[in-house]
């Protein structure tokens, strides 16, 4: 099968691939745009954060045996492709092997810039798998050494943001700026942890992982240690050029919630800075609960696999800050729902009953699927779509009943008359 460690891997992928082992078919729900489904397939799979939970295709084949960073290695690899397909539309391995090839020759980042410096003469597919090599890596220091084991690249999702550009603009070089960009993360995520001014242990570490990811130059890295104990940061002193750049914005705006959310709660001060940073960015304030939603699924979905959330307590904590912002969504959503539900009898009468009963596999599942058909027309819930949305399956059985008590009067009366009939 395939070795993502070993040399010739990409092209074992495309040999799969050709095999019909997986298909790279792009399933973008019609209600969002493409930036939209790419924000959620970053957070699904976990690469905005360089945590990989699952690959965007390949899923059917065994990963028992990869390591994690393996998986970012094929993850990343997938992500790219995804960009590729919905820019170009169709898929040529050869236009997509050239294409990342020369992306990466503009790409600014030291690594990058090394790599090309020493590059000896070799294939095309030897240059791609020794750049995503370097690219999932961390530089471990002495400084970061004893905890940088536990992640690996966590600002690799830029790249994929980069190529996006590039895809668009190959002539133009400054959009390729990932110093720029990842910069600017850095002090966005300084102004978000220091924004209640108790810097917790866990946001220092989340700092030092994604400072570590940067790959910066030593007096650079040393300066932006600097800026973090200063803590004084504003708007300011963030670069105003990505103020229309929807999709940069919005990943900033997710790891900040990253960074604030990791401990499960959120003071005053931090919600009032998320509310800051979307007037400044220019992202509507009615946007923010859904984005906040976004990361601490991600969080629950994950609590197995990350290490503060493991005590049943931080999970108890964290489910129940996810069930009080869903709420209000749902409240938000509640007509276009009641207008959806009263086309769905099926759903309402499975909802109805679980009130009274348990219900079976078979009818839990059609609650899921049902459900998910009336996502796809609402946008603002489009978290459901994904598969940490299963969490939230018990909420929606719930509390739909009582926001949208119309729609189940109505079908409380159907009931009635049926049974009138009979």
């Amino acid at each position: 099968m395939l070795s993502p460690g070993a040399k010739g891997w990409v092209k074992k992928y495309e040999q799969l691939l050709d095999e019909g082992m997986f298909t790279i078919t792009e399933v973008k729900p019609v209600h969002i745009s493409t930036d939209e489904h790419l924000r959620l397939e970053s957070i699904r799979t976990g690469l905005a954060f360089g945590f990989p939970t699952q690959l965007l295709y390949a899923n059917t084949l065994p990963q028992d045996q990869w390591t994690v960073e393996e998986k970012l290695k094929v993850l990343l690899f997938e992500s790219l492709l995804s960009v590729y397909i919905m820019e170009c539309k169709v898929y040529s391995k050869e236009d997509f092997l050239q294409k990342v090839l020369g992306f990466y020759k503009k790409h600014d980042s030291r690594s990058i810039l090394n790599f090309y410096k020493k590059l000896i003469p070799e294939s095309d597919y030897d240059k791609l798998e020794k750049i995503l090599d370097k690219r999932i890596g961390i530089r471990k220091t002495m400084e970061n050494k004893l905890w940088v084991n536990y992640l690996n690249n966590s600002v690799v999702y830029l790249d994929v943001l980069l190529f996006k550009k590039y895809l668009t603009s190959p002539e133009n070089t400054l959009q390729v700026n990932y110093k720029q960009r990842v910069t600017t993360l850095l002090k966005t995520i300084i102004m978000a942890v220091n924004s209640d001014n108790n810097v917790a242990k866990r946001e220092k570490m989340l700092f030092d992982v994604f400072l570590a990811s940067a790959n910066l130059k030593e007096e650079e890295r040393k300066s932006m240690n600097k800026l973090f104990k200063e803590g004084e940061l504003s708007f300011k002193d963030l670069d105003s050029c990505h103020q229309e750049d929807w999709i940069f914005k919005h990943y900033l705006l997710d790891v900040c919630s990253l960074c604030i959310f990791a401990d499960n709660d959120a003071a005053d001060e931090e919600l009032k800075f998320l509310q800051d940073f979307c007037k400044h960015y220019r992202i509507p304030l009615d946007e923010l609960p859904n984005s906040i939603a976004l990361v601490e699924t991600f969080l629950l979905e994950n609590q197995h696999k990350i290490a503060f959330l493991k005590e049943s307590s931080q999970y108890d904590k964290l489910f129940s800050n996810l069930s009080r912002r869903w709420i209000k969504i749902l409240s938000r959503n509640k007509d276009k729902l009641a207008q959806e539900l009263k086309q769905s009898k099926e759903l309402v009468f499975l909802i109805n009953k679980s009130m009274k009963e348990e219900l079976t596999a078979e009818e839990k599942d059609k609650v899921r699927v049902q459900f998910l058909d009336i996502v796809k027309t609402m946008p603002a819930l489009a978290i459901f779509m994904l598969p940490g949305g299963a969490i939230l399956l018990p909420l929606v059985l719930k509390v739909i009943p009582d926001l949208v008590p119309s729609a189940f009067k109505n079908n409380a009366l159907d009931d009635k008359t049926s049974k009138a009939k009979e």
